[in-house]
Protein backbone atom coordinates (compact mmCIF):
# COMPACT_ATOMS: atom_id res chain seq x y z
CA UNK A 1 0.00 0.00 0.00
CA UNK A 2 2.89 2.77 0.86
CA UNK A 3 4.91 2.24 -2.56
CA UNK A 4 1.34 2.65 -4.25
CA UNK A 5 0.86 5.95 -2.38
CA UNK A 6 4.83 6.85 -2.75
CA UNK A 7 4.34 6.07 -6.54
CA UNK A 8 1.20 8.77 -6.99
CA UNK A 9 3.05 11.44 -4.70
CA UNK A 10 6.21 11.35 -6.72
CA UNK A 11 4.38 11.48 -10.06
CA UNK A 12 2.59 14.24 -9.05
CA UNK A 13 5.45 15.85 -7.76
CA UNK A 14 7.62 15.51 -11.24
CA UNK A 15 4.29 16.80 -12.77
CA UNK A 16 4.58 19.81 -11.03
CA UNK A 17 8.09 20.26 -10.91
CA UNK A 18 7.94 19.85 -15.29
CA UNK A 19 5.85 22.95 -15.60
CA UNK A 20 8.46 25.38 -13.85
CA UNK A 21 10.26 24.37 -17.71
CA UNK A 22 9.54 27.95 -19.56
CA UNK A 23 7.95 26.20 -22.54
CA UNK A 24 6.55 28.81 -24.34
CA UNK A 25 9.58 29.16 -26.00
CA UNK A 26 11.08 25.34 -26.88
CA UNK A 27 13.61 23.64 -25.69
CA UNK A 28 16.48 25.22 -27.46
CA UNK A 29 15.72 28.85 -25.95
CA UNK A 30 14.78 28.11 -22.78
CA UNK A 31 17.76 26.12 -22.14
CA UNK A 32 20.69 28.40 -23.56
CA UNK A 33 18.66 30.73 -21.15
CA UNK A 34 19.09 28.18 -18.25
CA UNK A 35 22.30 28.31 -19.48
CA UNK A 36 22.77 31.90 -18.37
CA UNK A 37 20.78 31.84 -15.74
CA UNK A 38 22.77 28.99 -14.16
CA UNK A 39 26.10 31.36 -14.78
CA UNK A 40 24.70 33.89 -13.06
CA UNK A 41 23.45 32.52 -10.08
CA UNK A 42 26.52 30.74 -9.70
CA UNK A 43 29.20 33.28 -10.20
CA UNK A 44 31.23 33.39 -6.91
CA UNK A 45 29.54 30.80 -5.32
CA UNK A 46 31.35 28.11 -2.88
CA UNK A 47 31.44 24.46 -3.93
CA UNK A 48 28.84 23.30 -2.12
CA UNK A 49 26.33 25.72 -3.83
CA UNK A 50 27.91 25.18 -7.68
CA UNK A 51 27.42 21.36 -6.73
CA UNK A 52 23.83 21.45 -5.70
CA UNK A 53 22.88 23.73 -8.81
CA UNK A 54 24.51 21.66 -11.22
CA UNK A 55 22.01 19.20 -10.53
CA UNK A 56 19.36 21.42 -9.96
CA UNK A 57 20.22 22.39 -13.87
CA UNK A 58 20.26 18.74 -14.69
CA UNK A 59 16.55 17.92 -13.33
CA UNK A 60 15.12 21.75 -14.90
CA UNK A 61 16.40 20.54 -18.55
CA UNK A 62 15.24 17.36 -17.75
CA UNK A 63 12.38 18.61 -17.35
CA UNK A 64 12.19 20.35 -20.98
CA UNK A 65 13.29 17.32 -22.95
CA UNK A 66 9.95 16.64 -24.51
CA UNK A 67 9.40 20.31 -25.99
CA UNK A 68 10.17 20.85 -29.30
CA UNK A 69 13.60 21.26 -30.43
CA UNK A 70 16.44 22.21 -32.79
CA UNK A 71 20.04 21.36 -32.63
CA UNK A 72 21.40 23.79 -29.94
CA UNK A 73 23.87 26.25 -31.31
CA UNK A 74 24.88 28.22 -27.94
CA UNK A 75 23.76 31.50 -26.33
CA UNK A 76 20.83 33.08 -28.17
CA UNK A 77 21.33 36.24 -30.58
CA UNK A 78 18.08 37.33 -29.03
CA UNK A 79 18.52 37.44 -25.51
CA UNK A 80 14.91 37.72 -23.30
CA UNK A 81 15.36 39.22 -20.16
CA UNK A 82 11.52 37.81 -18.95
CA UNK A 83 12.49 34.37 -19.96
CA UNK A 84 15.85 34.62 -17.96
CA UNK A 85 14.10 35.30 -14.67
CA UNK A 86 11.73 32.37 -15.45
CA UNK A 87 14.60 30.35 -15.73
CA UNK A 88 16.19 31.94 -12.69
CA UNK A 89 12.47 30.93 -10.58
CA UNK A 90 12.88 27.24 -12.82
CA UNK A 91 16.55 26.65 -11.16
CA UNK A 92 15.61 28.00 -7.64
CA UNK A 93 12.57 24.69 -7.43
CA UNK A 94 15.33 22.46 -9.50
CA UNK A 95 17.32 23.28 -6.27
CA UNK A 96 14.13 22.27 -4.39
CA UNK A 97 13.81 18.94 -6.12
CA UNK A 98 17.40 18.05 -5.61
CA UNK A 99 16.66 17.45 -1.88
CA UNK A 100 13.14 15.90 -2.78
CA UNK A 101 14.58 13.60 -5.25
CA UNK A 102 17.30 12.28 -3.20
CA UNK A 103 15.09 11.63 0.00
CA UNK A 104 12.65 9.63 -2.50
CA UNK A 105 15.92 7.96 -4.11
CA UNK A 106 17.31 6.73 -0.20
CA UNK A 107 13.94 5.32 0.41
CA UNK A 108 14.06 3.23 -2.61
CA UNK A 109 17.60 1.96 -1.92
CA UNK A 110 16.53 0.99 1.78
CA UNK A 111 18.21 3.99 3.58
CA UNK A 112 15.40 5.40 4.65
CA UNK A 113 11.98 4.50 5.45
CA UNK A 114 8.35 5.96 6.05
CA UNK A 115 7.46 7.29 9.05
CA UNK A 116 4.26 9.01 8.37
CA UNK A 117 2.37 9.07 4.61
CA UNK A 118 -0.99 9.62 3.50
CA UNK A 119 -2.10 11.35 0.16
CA UNK A 120 -0.31 14.24 -0.25
CA UNK A 121 2.60 13.88 2.64
CA UNK A 122 5.60 11.31 3.22
CA UNK A 123 7.49 11.58 6.14
CA UNK A 124 10.44 9.70 5.97
CA UNK A 125 13.03 8.23 9.38
CA UNK A 126 16.62 9.29 9.07
CA UNK A 127 19.13 7.57 7.54
CA UNK A 128 20.03 3.66 8.66
CA UNK A 129 23.87 3.28 9.27
CA UNK A 130 25.28 -0.22 9.53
Amino acid sequence: MPDDIITKIEARLDEDYKQCFPQSMGWEKAAAHLLIAYDYMVGGADVRTVDGMKYALMHTLRWGCAESSQPFRGYPDDFDPRLFEKCRSALRRGTEYVGIWGAFNLYHNGVVSIERIDEHRVEFTGARIN
